[in-house]
């Protein structure tokens, strides 16, 4: 039987530790597209609203976005969902909202959104708050109130660790001058940690690293990394050239970059723990680095030139930080009066794929979206978009890509926008389906035409995923290891299973492709997380 070859294919791994249970469920044979392209896109509509603030979170399966002006409110969707997708769950400001910034957790879905509010009665005045969001985990969201009222500047940032078990909020003081910091954990609204900074101008930009204890603070002359949740300094300075929006720091915080007028400068800690500048990456011309991003493993930095001679060209350069060797050099030349300018960047976690979105230019001249390999010429896609790139998130696999735009040209005045969500690379595994606790969702994947068709499903990746010589890389843990047969792969090499979800909120299990005759193991695999 094939149940029997597969489990003696699959005895090996799993060393006489654990037992594999076999689930039979039905199959069918329609397979979703597993190439790259957009998955789905969600217009604002009557609503008005523009996507400038977006985030991925979850293993990038959770798409989180906070919209202002109009219609005020925080809002979730599923990676999985058909397009157009719904509204998994959403979140009312208490009043009309302005400014905002969101963050989530790559690892966990847990979302945060910092914004402010007008005060009743108090026309000159906002309120700030910050929010924790968990539709997994509702139990323990909460509300902060941020200390004192703002003068209703852009200055807010929030940041979440990969893991979200460190929050970190940053929002400059209109009466003091300095940038209050404020540090949370992921179940409580009271603070863990604060202070202020004396940067001497408003904060324009921060970064905290993916482990969460270094953060990145820049403003318009003034440089610190502090160390959280102590707050002890590792690095200051007062740059003699302006900083503007592009500062990046390393997972470990061991590298950090700030753009500058026609350069980025790049610093490294040394094995004592001090800062040193490195180098500085220049580009010629007219121009300043607005945008930048460094790859959590600090081996690669992406930043983008606006030429502001023509306010027609941009520049994305990516290079690598130990050789100091320029990998991708991409100019992007528009026509027409539009103002054409990187409107933000995204680096995969081991610098290999990176996402660039652009205001785009009144000729269609260039994409106002692409994804690109690091050191490859050619582009993995590219996309004319409608209006321009306001904001995006790269998932930290690279697989994923969420996107904000403005309905038009960001330079004209208009409302609307999207939220769109991108598949950047190709997958032989995918699911379908908004997973609902207690509900199904379809599985599609690839594998030899006419083979026994499996998926393994487990509770937890494996941290050391196991290389098997001509069979593949199981990345899934053998500890809670089971296999789900579902009937054989169809002519094209596509198979389709339905899964049944556990009833608990918030329960997850990862899945990855498997076919036997021969034995091979899939390369992608996927996360599954109950919701509402």
């Amino acid at each position: 039987m094939e149940e029997n070859s597969v489990r003696a294919g699959l005895a090996a791994w799993r060393r006489g530790k654990v037992g594999l249970a076999l689930v039979l469920l039905g199959s069918v044979t329609t397979a979703q597209s597993l190439a790259p392209g957009r998955l789905w896109s969600r217009t604002s509509g009557t609503e008005g609203w523009s996507g400038f603030a977006v985030s991925l979170g979850e293993e990038g399966t959770q798409v989180f976005t906070a919209h202002g002006l109009t219609t005020s409110f925080a809002r979730l969707y599923s990676a999985q969902d058909a397009d157009p997708p719904t509204v998994q769950w959403q979140a009312n400001a208490p009043h009309l909202s302005w400014h905002y910034d969101v963050a989530s957790a790559s690892e966990r879905g847990l979302h945060v959104e910092l914004f402010d509010t007008d005060v009743p009665n108090n026309s000159s005045a906002k309120q700030i708050y910050l929010r924790r969001h968990a539709p997994s985990d509702p139990g323990h969201d909460w509300t902060y109130t941020w200390p004192g009222l703002s003068n209703g500047h852009d200055r807010l940032f929030v940041a979440v660790s990969r893991d979200g078990n460190r929050i970190v909020a940053v929002v400059h003081n209109s009466t003091t001058g300095q940038a209050d910091v404020r540090v949370f954990g992921p179940d409580s609204a009271t603070p863990t940690a604060s202070t202020s900074l004396a940067l001497g101008m408003p904060v324009v930009g921060i970064d905290l690293s993916a482990d969460g204890g270094s953060l990145l603070v820049s403003a318009d002359l003034a440089l610190r990394v502090v160390s959280i949740p102590s707050f002890t300094v590792r690095y200051q300075a007062q740059p003699m050239s302006a900083v503007f929006h592009a500062q990046g720091i390393s997972g470990d915080g061991g590298v950090f970059a700030i753009g500058r007028m026609g350069r980025v400068d790049v610093f490294r800690r040394n094995s004592t723990g001090v800062y040193a500048f490195a180098f500085a990456h220049t580009v010629a011309g007219t121009n300043y680095c607005d945008r930048l991003d460094v790859s959590d493993d600090g081996s690669t930095l992406v930043c983008g030139f606006n030429f502001n001679d023509t306010n027609l060209k941009a520049v994305v350069d990516v290079v690598d930080l130990t050789t100091q060797a320029t990998l991708n050099s991409l100019t992007y030349e528009g026509t027409g009066g539009w103002t054409n300018v990187v409107g933000d960047l995204g680096l995969s976690a081991d610098g290999s794929v990176f996402a660039v979105g652009l205001w785009g230019d009144q000729g269609g001249q260039v994409p106002e979206l692409s994804f690109q390999r690091r050191g490859e010429a050619a582009p993995l896609a590219t996309y004319a978009l409608s209006g321009s790139v306001c904001d995006l998130d790269l998932s930290a696999d690279g697989r994923f890509c969420a996107v904000g735009t403005k309905a038009v040209h960001a330079s004209t005045w208009d409302s609307g926008g999207t939220i769109e969500l991108y598949r950047v690379l190709p997958s032989d595994l995918a699911v379908r389906g908004v997973p609902h606790a207690g509900s199904t969702v379809s599985v599609d994947f690839k594998g030899r035409p006419g083979r026994p068709a499996f998926v393994l499903r487990s509770n937890e990746l494996d941290p050391t995923p196991t290389v098997f010589a001509n069979i593949g890389t199981l990345h899934l843990s053998r500890t809670s290891l089971s296999i789900l047969p579902a009937g054989q792969f169809d002519g094209s090499g596509h198979a389709t299973m339905t899964l049944p979800l556990a009833n608990q909120v918030g329960a997850s299990v990862y899945l990855q492709g498997f076919s036997s005759q021969p034995r091979r193991l899939g390369g992608d695999w996927v996360k599954v997380t109950t919701v509402p």
